[in-house]
């Protein structure tokens, strides 16, 4: 069984394939251009997962060992089940069950970023909280999903602080009148 090859490996294959094969077949100006600057950007992407830190498969498989015996740190179970009771009291128009990545924190607890399933779970929550239609703000969750890295790379993302920027700026809650 051989094993599945690492993003960076891959990254590296495709890099050797257009600049080896596709791109001295490329004979029209602009479409070599085109190449050149993809290939830029796969190289951006290239050295950014070489600066990422080796993944450690033993401590993978040690955490999932531990998770499946229930040896977790002592309160997280409780901690986890706390935060999805507040989020669903916070958010009783939500579809569905929680989504776990706002129960979980990435290692520093600081990412940025949401999947849009988890951003579209506060939808309605957020809508009512600014006075404004459930369609409105999916449309700007929609508008600030980041899609994969040139095209296959990873998952879609939805950068909060970028949402929030959008929000305040393009739908601020409507003034109350004055009496």
């Amino acid at each position: 069984m051989s094993e599945r090859p690492t993003a960076q490996e891959l990254a590296e294959a495709i890099l050797e394939f257009l600049g080896g094969e596709i791109l001295p077949t490329l004979t029209d100006h602009r479409l070599r251009f085109r190449m050149l600057v993809a290939m830029n950007a796969l190289g951006i992407v290239y050295r950014e997962l070489e600066a990422l830190p080796a993944a450690d498969d033993t401590e993978l498989r040690e955490l999932a060992q531990q998770i499946r015996a229930d040896n977790v740190p002592p309160g997280t179970l409780q901690r986890i089940k706390a935060d999805v009771d507040r989020l669903q009291k916070e958010n009783p128009d939500a579809p569905g069950p929680v989504p776990a990545e706002l129960v979980t924190a990435s290692g520093s607890g600081l990412d940025p970023h949401l999947s849009p399933e988890g951003a579209r779970w506060q939808v309605p929550r957020v809508a009512k909280a600014r006075g404004r239609t459930v369609a409105e703000i999916q449309t700007l969750v929609d508008r600030e999903t980041e899609g994969r890295t040139l095209g296959f790379l990873g998952e879609p993302t939805v950068n909060v602080l970028r949402l929030n920027l959008a929000l305040d700026r393009e739908l601020r809650a409507p003034a109350e009148p004055r009496p």
